[in-house]
């Protein structure tokens, strides 16, 4: 027995390193391990990094400010193409597009003015909304409905009681849907024939309420001001904003829209006169304003013709510009 424990106790070194040499293997395995899993996700992190930081340039490069010198070849053609079906039609028109994004224009006939029917809605509604966004009304507010405001064949206001006082979102709602002219009647009673051209010229029109009557005179870079000012709003204050686009939003003598693509309008009609104007809410949304004298022939196929080949050109910009970013930012 004396002998088998002498024994075990010679042994008893070697377990000892064995086990210190198995110990210091596996913490340096693991040293290595932790080490290498370190090395990974660090230059992971640096990948998802340069994604980002690419991703953030593209989106910037994407959106930049738009400088005619740089305007692309095919993009150059195809305004020219716009512009030769015009003259080949012998059309009197007059257009504004612009690329909410980058700000990109193209214009025809920009300035020249045309009676404005019902595009002086949207006006009334603009600083209405102002008054909403502002606190100083809601939707529930009521103005008069004046028994003198009562136009026939206007079946939006005619639902109501001349002589009482109305909720202003029901006018408004008249007035966007179907064009009713009582409620044009309501609210530049109520806002005022001098305040509401005065805020047309604040927003920059030159042609407001100009012409004699209470509907006046617009151009085409008048109506893309006006727009401008709805994307604005509709963006700043989603609550009221996206009321205005569902009533704008409709198919009552919109000749803009196609394909059912996502926009808003206002139209304007009086005889010669056929005017529509949008914001179309695609990947990359613009604003669009067609004016022409062709109310008494051709307006359905004109207006939504050149719809077509404005967008074809917001289209063709907007892949020029992501080709050229895209080159700009991966190389490629």
């Amino acid at each position: 027995m004396a002998k088998r424990r002498r024994r075990h106790l010679k042994l008893f070194p070697l377990i000892i390193i064995l086990l210190i040499l198995g110990g210091g293997l596996y913490g340096a395995y693991y040293l290595y391990d932790y080490e290498h899993d370190k090395k990974i996700a660090a230059e992971n992190r640096r990948k998802e990094e340069e994604k980002r930081q690419k991703q953030e340039a593209y989106n910037k490069c994407i959106t930049a400010k738009y400088y005619s010198a740089y305007k692309p070849s095919s993009v150059e053609e195809k305004e020219q193409a716009i512009l030769a079906y015009i003259r080949q039609n012998n059309l009197s028109v007059s257009i504004y597009y612009q690329d909410v994004n980058t700000g990109y224009t193209f214009t025809y006939n920009e300035d020249k003015v045309y009676y404005g029917c019902s595009l002086i809605k949207l006006v009334d509604t603009l600083y209405i909304l102002d008054k909403i966004n502002s606190g100083e009304m809601t939707f529930d507010t009521k103005v008069p409905y004046n028994k003198n405001y009562y136009i026939k064949d206007n079946p939006c206001m005619e639902k109501y009681t001349p002589g009482e006082d109305i909720e202003i979102s029901k006018v408004i709602e008249c007035a966007l849907t179907v064009s009713d002219n009582i409620a044009h009647r309501i609210m530049i009673n109520y806002i005022g024939f001098n305040a509401l051209q005065s805020y047309g010229r604040s927003l920059g029109a030159k042609n407001i309420l100009t012409g004699g009557d209470s509907y006046g005179m617009q151009s085409a870079k008048d109506m893309n001001i006006y727009l401008n000012k709805l994307y604005q709003d509709l963006v700043e204050y989603p609550t009221s904003g996206n009321i205005i686009k569902g009533w704008m939003n409709n198919t009552y003598w919109n000749h803009l829209a196609f394909d059912n693509t996502t926009m808003i309008h206002k139209y304007g009609y009086y005889g010669d006169y056929y005017h529509d104007v949008g914001i179309f809410f695609t990947e990359h949304p613009y604003f669009i304003s067609i004016l022409t004298l062709h109310g008494n022939g051709s307006y359905i196929n004109t207006t939504n013709t050149l719809s077509k080949k404005i967008n074809e050109l917001h289209t063709l910009y907007d892949k020029e510009v992501a080709t050229s970013c895209h080159k700009k930012v991966y190389g490629n």
